[in-house]
């Protein structure tokens, strides 16, 4: 089975109807400027992000993510949009976020929906981060989001399967349950370890699971906040939910770094 790569359940990945999978759209369109050139997504799975940014602003954008599965759903996406003028303002690579280069330095990179949690090993984070700094135009932002542990993460985290969302079609003849089944925690290291199960459900017909595993690293702020300045970052604003409520007020850490003058 796959580790962080959606490589059974990239075609029901877009199903999610959260809120959180919606509410930060705005916010990242937001942080595009009239001075922006460049975007990067680190993690741009089926484009969730990509997609209305492309169709909403006249920057360059650049996708990277690991998944091949999450890209080929991308790329049967974005031929459905291919009228739009700014379609060839787009480069999508096959690539590990933690270590990247590309000849361009951007205005703003954005690691969405807690993509950075997925580099659970701290020296691949690290370097993650300092591949951004390096990245970074003079005037550059770097987005990242990992959730709020509220400084109380315990063996209580791990729970049996549970459904986090359904999603019917407009017929109500279809649907698509998720649910997650946290089965581990590493407190010494700060890494949870989930089942991430899709039910695809449909009249007259056998019901179908897909499954991926998640192993994914969370942070307390003081530590997070560590590993940004010795990646020669600094933070300049912060968040804890997209409506720019205060840190620790809402769900998310959501953490806008320069790089360190």
């Amino acid at each position: 089975m796959s580790v962080n790569l959606y490589k059974d359940v990239a075609e029901l990945y877009d199903s999610d109807n959260r809120n959180i999978i919606k509410d930060d759209i705005d916010f990242y369109l937001s942080m595009v400027s009239k001075k922006s050139k460049n975007i990067l997504e680190l993690g741009c799975g089926t484009g969730r992000i990509i997609i209305p940014l492309l169709m909403k602003t006249n920057v360059k954008i650049f996708g990277l993510d690991l998944s091949q599965s999450m890209l080929d759903v991308l790329e049967k996406k974005l031929r459905k949009f291919t009228y739009y003028k700014n379609y060839d303002n787009l480069d999508i690579r096959k690539g590990d976020f933690s270590s990247f280069n590309y000849n361009e330095l951007f205005d703003l990179i954005i690691l969405p929906y807690r993509n950075f949690q997925s580099l659970y090993d701290i020296d691949k984070a690290l370097n993650c981060l300092k591949c951004c700094a390096k990245h970074l135009s003079s005037r550059g932002k770097i987005v990242i989001n990992t959730f709020d542990p509220k400084n109380n993460m315990t063996e209580d985290w791990i729970r049996e399967e549970t459904v986090n969302w359904i999603n019917f079609d407009a017929e109500l003849t279809e649907c698509v349950i998720g649910t997650d089944n946290r089965h581990r925690i590493d407190l010494n290291n700060n890494i949870i370890f989930v089942h991430l199960n899709y039910y695809k459900i449909k009249i007259g017909e056998k019901i179908e699971k897909f499954q991926e595993s998640l192993i994914l690293k969370y942070y307390y702020f003081e530590a997070l906040r560590e590993l940004i300045l010795n990646s020669g970052l600094q933070i300049t604003k912060k968040y804890g939910y997209y409506d720019k409520r205060p840190l620790f007020k809402g769900s998310e850490y959501i953490l806008i770094c320069e790089r360190t003058k």
